[in-house]
């Protein structure tokens, strides 16, 4: 699954092939202010029990990163104090039964744990942006949770496509990507 050029909002249904037990979600974005409540991506209809989704800053003051991905009541909630401020970031959600949940932001682990959901995605449709106070420029969505090389690619590909930075020590610029499973990115499109 692959979104790119978000605008504003979108929302489809989710059908089989929508990630359960293991996603790499790659997120290009800036938030307006780091004081607000913004969604990023929201399952619908959203219940705690079962949600998948991004809050990118949540909550007053410096605000929150929350990352939902199954019941967050147990082992499908990463939360840490939001960093990034109002500049372009590169955003890795990370989540793998069995394996735990991970955030990275530009290339660093921003949080980790060993725990991670299992999210089921029957009846749920997926709302883009229409929660956000900022931009997104580009999502990529993996269905299955990457090798750390295939991140380092994407990352790299991304930072360097938008021009932000590098992703560790990977940056990569108007080159084609070919990562493990045969996605191909193509940076000079």
């Amino acid at each position: 699954i692959v979104v790119t050029e978000i605008v504003d909002y979108l929302s489809g249904t989710l059908g089989s092939k929508w990630p359960s037990t293991g996603v790499s979600l790659f997120l290009v974005t800036r938030a307006n202010n780091t004081a607000q409540n913004c969604s990023i991506l929201v399952a619908q209809t959203d219940d705690g029990a079962n949600r998948f989704n991004m809050h990118l800053p949540y909550g007053g003051g410096a605000g929150t990163t929350y990352w939902d991905y199954g019941n967050i009541a147990g082992a499908g909630r990463l939360q840490r104090s939001f960093t990034g401020g109002t500049d372009w970031q590169t955003w890795l959600f990370r989540s793998q039964t069995n394996f735990g949940q991970a955030i990275y932001r530009n290339g660093a682990l921003d949080a980790a744990d060993g725990t991670a959901g299992f999210f089921n995605p029957a009846g749920k449709y997926l709302d883009i942006g229409s929660a956000y106070n900022g931009d997104i420029a580009e999502i990529i969505v993996f269905t299955n949770a990457m090798a750390t090389a295939d991140e380092a690619a994407v990352g790299g590909y991304l930072t360097g496509k938008y021009g932000i930075g590098s992703w560790g020590s990977f940056c990569m610029t108007g080159a084609v990507l070919t990562v493990s499973n045969n996605v191909v990115l193509d940076g000079t499109a």
